[in-house]
């Protein structure tokens, strides 16, 4: 619920500020995050890529796509129902998440033009999919060696995604900044997840 307050916040920050105007110049920001994620206590490595058109001079709305493209199954989460079926144990083998929100850029003025800290929330949806190996015993009659193969299982989820969080940019040419950035993203679904990211990347302001 927290969360879904700093949404609405940050739209209606963005509602009330004025115009920018035409002369500002770099309307448009671009750029990407190399990350540690953080997901259930498992620590990935995440990419994200992202874009946002400036509204006025301290305000911006965009779209950012994460990804996870490893990411190592909890078997906790697995249907019950495959376990029962198979009657049987599981292991985690592979996984990866996916995460698209739509974002609220607030910028913080300074006094030092070169640094430009900055606050971010935003809503959209996550998609995380999971294999399994489910190994079903077999009774037999002792003495005769039989061989189950494993069974592969895989379990993809569709989740809301809120996120909130921020950073600072640092300006090291007229269109280009070093980003430091911190995330947090609450996954909710059936199962809920905590995801946290931290990041170093880079920004163009066009």
């Amino acid at each position: 619920m927290t969360n879904i307050r700093v949404v609405f916040a940050a739209f209606a920050l963005v509602a009330l500020a004025s115009p920018k105007s035409a002369a500002a110049g770099q309307e448009v920001i671009a750029g990407g995050v190399v990350a540690a994620t953080s997901i259930e206590s498992r620590t990935e490595m995440s990419a994200a890529a992202a874009v946002g058109f400036r509204v006025n001079r301290l305000a911006s709305i965009g779209v950012e796509v994460t990804s996870v493209p490893t990411l190592k199954p909890d078997v906790a989460a697995l249907d019950p129902s495959t376990l029962l079926v198979s009657n049987g144990a599981a292991s985690g083998t592979d996984g990866r998440a996916t995460i698209f929100t739509t974002n609220v850029r607030i910028e913080i003025p300074m006094s030092n033009t070169r640094i430009i800290p900055y606050v971010i929330a935003g809503g959209g949806v996550a998609n995380v999919k999971e294999s399994f190996t489910i190994t079903a015993p077999v009774p037999v009659p002792p003495g005769i060696p039989v061989v189950i193969p494993p069974r592969p299982v895989t379990q993809s989820s569709t989740a809301l995604a809120l996120t909130t969080g921020g950073g600072v940019s640092m300006l090291v040419a007229t269109h280009v900044s070093i980003d430091v950035d911190l995330r947090y993203a609450r996954l909710i679904a059936n199962r809920d997840l905590n995801v946290g990211r931290f990041g170093v990347g880079l920004s163009y302001r066009f």
